[in-house]
């Protein structure tokens, strides 16, 4: 039976004495939205809930805390009634390209275009596959074809199962195409199945809670709004960050009885709701603020790395260049594991490089004889995370391996033993850290002409949403990357901060440092200041179609650095004509540097360009 710890506030109750038969609950980070659904099946012991939730480690922890009269369950647990069968012939699994071109003689591209579509059907609400679910790249002719050899491949994957009467075909057949094709059903491959025959939850529950609702991709959430029982769904819109597997705005609040917002905070002070506001308001045009209930919580805009953080970033090839820099100085740990990470795969490209005649074993990354042909598949399918993986393998070089084995061996089992604690944008949420450092490979919302980038496409909203989710995983500190920094200084010069940003900086202490405690009558200057408050700048960088820009500062750094030992520049103007750039990216750059350790800040005391940025939270050395 869960703990009655539970207090809630004037939104809260709302949510608590609602009698509506569906009830939508928008909640911002932070606001206990999971402890409210506990409040409410322990005010509700009688009744038989089903509680859901999105993966594993949410739906065990869940499991934990809700009393007795609820079930939980993720939506491909409730669907295994179905994903069992597969899973009897041995045939349940993840799909790859590699097994639809070895099972129909087909190129690797076409392949992952073919994977694609039928993952853009099994997500979807669709009962048919449709030329809407063939990957967009693909035009004219080449649409209805690929519907067409999508359905065949659904026919087959549907003779994955055990051979039954009326089945269509003989016994030997059936079990002579198990034996012979290389194909797998897929997680949501068997949720689709399932949701094809009209599931009724009613019979067996009084109530469903679907937590974290902004994870529902449409499959799932077809299934839910065809329930007779009551429905009560939790989630933050703003959360959505799982786009690839179909969770695009799945929920419409027209489609409930009622809606209620959630927007105070118990996880942060006013410092990050303040500057979450500022991001929802300009760019996704949110009109509820973020609030925090914690007044007397000022947020620190430097981070004590003597003590434990967290360093969150939108890719893993910036996370691995975190992890090499952290080498040998600290204990890391991956949130959800480091095998859930794709080094080993880095490992595998490496080989194919490098030629060295190691067997590879990664379904997707063996299926090709030379580097060449992976290279030309990730430009032929825009495959991302192969552009990364390739892009790392050519930075380390030779040197791959070894670094993976290093990053291995620095890691700890538990999460409290870590003095770091690395993880994606997408792997962190649900987590909070009292520190955090948020890397610069997330999108740049401010033009390169100083304007607001138009988030006209569902990718784009979420990738305002990951921004989102980082900023909100920490409880007291934050180092903020200059993505972030480039949308105040953009507020700050259009006028635009009101009264949600300047007050983000009321009495806010920089660890080891100088202190700057503002004043009401002061917010207006403290805003001004805020690339001075431990504020971490750094170069911009680009994701996404040149990921081999993801580590330009790492090189940087490094002419830096020589520009120093060789030419004697002690200033940005100097070190900028030296190795070219913008002076003021480059004194960024340089403060950066300095609070990292890896330059002293004495040597800039001649350079107001780099001081100003040093002043709020470094001791400088004064001959």
């Amino acid at each position: 039976m869960a703990a009655r710890a539970f207090t809630p506030n004037v939104e809260q109750s709302a949510a608590l004495s609602s009698t509506a038969r569906r009830l939508l609950v928008r909640a911002k980070a932070g606001n206990g939205k999971t402890s409210l659904l506990i409040e409410h099946a322990l005010r509700n012991p009688d009744d038989q809930i089903l509680y859901v939730t999105f993966g594993k480690a949410n739906k065990d922890d869940a499991a934990a805390r809700f009393p007795s009269n609820v079930t939980t369950k993720t939506s491909h647990g409730l669907s295994w009634e179905v994903g069992g069968q597969f899973k009897k012939t041995g045939k349940q699994g993840d799909l790859y390209p590699s097994q639809l071109a070895k099972a129909y003689s087909i190129p690797m591209a076409f392949a992952r275009h073919l994977l694609d579509t039928l993952h853009n059907y099994m997500v979807s609400a669709d009962a048919d596959i449709l030329p809407v679910h063939v990957p967009s790249m693909l035009q004219g002719d080449d649409r209805p074809k690929m519907v067409e050899w999508a359905e065949h491949v659904w026919t087959d994957l549907l003779r994955l199962r055990q051979w039954s009467r009326g089945c269509g075909e003989t016994q030997a057949e059936r079990a002579e195409f198990l034996d012979t094709t290389p194909l797998r059903m897929p997680h949501d491959g068997y949720l689709k199945l399932w949701s094809l025959g009209n599931p009724d939850l009613s019979y067996r529950y009084n109530q469903i809670l679907l937590d974290e609702y902004q994870d529902t991709n449409p499959v799932f959430a077809a299934v839910i709004l065809r329930q007779t029982c009551p429905v009560r769904l939790a989630g933050d819109e703003f959360q959505a960050i799982f786009g690839f597997r179909g969770a695009y705005s799945t929920f419409d609040p027209a489609q409930f009885d009622e809606v209620v917002s959630l927007s105070e905070s118990h996880r942060f002070g006013p410092g990050i709701a303040n500057l979450a506001t500022m991001l929802l308001r300009e760019f996704a045009g949110e009109q509820v603020p973020v609030r925090s209930s914690r007044d007397d919580l000022a947020t620190q805009f430097v981070v004590d790395r003597t003590r434990p953080y967290a360093v969150i970033g939108r890719t893993n090839a910036k996370l691995f260049a975190s992890a090499v820099s952290l080498l040998g100085s600290q204990r890391l740990y991956f949130v959800g594991g480091i095998d859930e990470y794709p080094f080993d795969k880095l490992v595998e490209v490496h080989h194919l490089r490098a030629g060295t005649g190691v067997r590879l074993r990664d379904p997707l990354i063996s299926a090709f004889s030379s580097f060449q042909q992976l290279e030309q598949y990730a430009n032929d399918t825009d495959d991302k995370e192969v552009h990364a993986l390739i892009s790392v393998a050519k930075q380390y070089g030779d040197q791959v391996p070894m670094l993976v084995d290093q990053v291995k061996a620095a890691c700890v089992s538990k999460i409290e033993d870590a003095t770091v604690v690395l993880t994606t944008a997408h792997r962190c949420k649900g987590f909070e850290f009292p520190q955090v450092v948020l890397l610069g490979d997330f999108i740049n919302l401010i033009t390169d002409a100083g304007l607001p980038l138009s988030l006209d496409t569902p990718e784009l909203r979420q990738e305002l949403h990951l921004l989102y989710v980082a900023l909100t995983r920490t409880m007291h500190s934050i180092e903020l990357n200059e993505q972030i920094l480039a949308v105040i200084r953009y507020c700050e010069t259009m006028g635009l901060t009101g009264e949600v940003v300047p007050s983000a900086f009321n009495t806010t202490e920089q660890a080891g440092g100088l202190s700057q405690v503002l004043s009401r009558e002061q917010e207006g200057e403290g805003f001004a200041s805020l690339n001075g408050v431990g504020a971490r700048a750094t170069i911009a960088e680009v994701v996404g179609a040149d990921a081999s820009l993801l580590f330009e500062d790492d090189d940087v750094q490094s002419r830096i650095e020589l520009a120093i030992l060789r030419q004697g520049a002690l200033t940005a103007p100097a070190i900028a004509n030296a190795i070219g750039g913008p002076v003021a990216q480059i004194a960024d750059l340089v403060a950066s540097m300095v609070r990292q350790g890896r330059l002293s800040g004495g040597l800039f005391i001649g350079c107001p360009a780099i001081t100003e940025r040093l002043v709020f939270d470094l001791q400088l050395e004064v001959a």
